[in-house]
């Protein structure tokens, strides 16, 4: 004991811990056989837990807390995920579509199972639309944020998103949702029905879930915020100017718009210039003699003139979508297990903007000096250039002209059918499938001008006149979009 309180002296809470440990071990009785350990609260084993790979799950309860929403609500709420490839943003190229973007690396390096199986492409890129999935049967969802490459390929380096769903799935099941906004806009409605039932004692199920679900557009107008959170970059009006080597005189733009009333030499001789519905002139940078009203079409923003993104597309695009999912599953020997299952989804989404022009057209043209539309006060300040006969340089932006449509609709079938089973003896498991799928996309864009039309109406003699009644006034937006003479001209871009 000498020994051990010299050794406490110099190493205190080791030779403390010796002292005190090897009395209680010579005095425990001898083991009992324990047949049951039951483990509760925060440490029930879970995969979260023992993984090698950092793994979320998310439950059924976190999904429906979210309301009538697209699997894509709950998701915009994770750390893990970037929110601007959600079907509910404002991008029109997601065309109703939501995909997952782990990290933000991409729709394609974001791998999507559904019960550890890949599922049907949505989309040219491969990747897929979450929209497919039959949400009233998840059970849970993992997500797996790092080191899935290597089991799964390129198309997992950003990670994985299994969705479980439910197994043995009994009962008769109908949800019905409603939301909107605090606004009274961006209503929602989401119906499920839910059926399933195990046949032969157990030994197989077959469930099965129908579901509608419709969420209409949530305007940026009534939320001045985000009604002010951009300009577009050609005004409806278009924007003209002058080549930077044919620039007008200082003389000219002094006389131009000392007569509006601005003092001489704040218009510099490089500005750019759209027209007032009176005819008269202002400036695109700092907004000289801008007469429109505040968003009626014109917003000033950062000291230029320019559309207001309010008014060109909404905050959350309107969709419509159908869904209907069929699995079944039996158990043909002991531990061998036949299944099939059906996926079908197909939805409607349109969106609304104000176009410039179809495809990857060019927004720009020259109007000749010939123009019979051209403003006397224009006039002036191009025929002081040094080359006055130049054309000028038009930028136009067709948002009054005519408003885009763009119509996308989506039908996706898959068909699945395997085995799959366990080798006890070896603790293996082993699944063997297959699968047939089509997806189907019809896009559909109405409203685009046609680049060539509009270069055929500003270089007529006539402004157009001898092709449509009235001509093509390109200097007012007003007309274009009002004015009853112009309809045919606007039929005809």
């Amino acid at each position: 004991m000498g020994g051990m309180m010299s050794l406490l002296g110099r190493t205190g809470s080791l030779a403390l811990l010796m002292c005190a440990a090897a009395p209680v071990a010579l005095a425990q009785p001898a083991a009992e056989t324990v047949e049951e350990v039951v483990v509760t609260g925060s440490r029930i084993a879970r995969q979260d837990y023992s993984a090698e790979s950092p793994i979320v799950t998310v439950g059924e309860a976190a999904i429906e807390a979210r309301g009538p929403q697209t699997l894509e609500a709950t998701f915009n709420s994770m750390p893990q995920f970037q929110a601007s490839n959600m079907n509910s943003g404002s991008n029109p190229l997601r065309q109703g579509r939501a995909n997952a973007n782990l990290r933000g690396l991409g729709i394609q390096r974001t791998l999507i199972l559904l019960d550890g199986r890949r599922m049907q492409a949505s989309d040219a890129f491969g990747a897929i639309d979450l929209n497919t999935i039959s949400t009233g049967l998840v059970q849970n969802v993992e997500v797996i944020t790092g080191g899935a490459s290597a089991v799964y390929g390129s198309d997992a380096i950003a990670g994985v998103i299994n969705f479980k769903l439910k197994r043995n799935f009994e009962g008769v099941e109908l949800d019905a949702q409603y939301g909107e906004t605090s606004r009274g806009d961006g209503e929602a409605v989401n119906v499920t029905l839910n059926l399933g039932g195990n046949f032969a004692d157990g030994r197989g199920n077959v469930m099965a879930s129908l579901a509608y679900f419709d969420r209409q557009a949530v305007a940026r107008v009534n939320r001045p915020f985000f009604y002010r959170s951009g300009i577009s970059n050609a005004p409806p009006g278009g924007i003209f100017s002058t080549p930077a080597n044919n620039l007008p005189s200082r003389a000219a733009l002094d006389q131009v718009f000392g007569s509006y009333g601005i003092a001489p030499g704040l218009v510099p001789t490089n500005s750019t210039y759209s027209v007032n519905r009176d005819g008269t002139l202002f400036t695109i940078i700092n907004a000289v003699n801008l007469r429109y009203p505040e968003f009626d079409p014109y917003v000033v923003s950062q000291g230029r003139v320019g559309f207001p993104q309010g008014n060109t597309y909404p905050l959350s695009q309107p969709l419509e979508r159908y869904s209907a999912f069929v699995r079944g599953r039996y158990e043909i020997a002991e531990n061998i297990e036949a299944y099939l299952q059906f996926n079908h989804m197909q939805y409607h989404s349109t969106y609304f903007r104000h176009g410039y022009g179809a495809g990857n057209e060019p927004r720009r043209v020259e109007i000749p000096i010939t123009n019979p539309f051209i403003p006397a006060d224009f006039r002036t300040i191009l025929a002081s250039r040094p080359n006055p006969d130049a054309p000028i340089n038009y930028n136009f932006g067709t948002g009054r002209i005519t408003p885009a449509i763009q119509d996308s609709e989506y039908d996706i079938n898959e068909f699945l059918v395997g085995l799959n089973g366990r080798l006890p003896e070896l603790g293996w498991t082993w699944d063997i499938y297959a699968s047939t799928g089509r997806t189907k996309d019809v896009e559909t864009y109405d409203g685009g001008i046609n680049y060539q039309a509009l270069l055929t109406l500003v270089n007529s003699p006539t402004g157009g006149a001898d092709i449509c009644p009235g001509g093509f006034n390109p200097f007012l937006v007003d007309v274009l979009a009002n004015d009853p003479a112009q309809a045919a001209c606007v039929n005809y871009l």
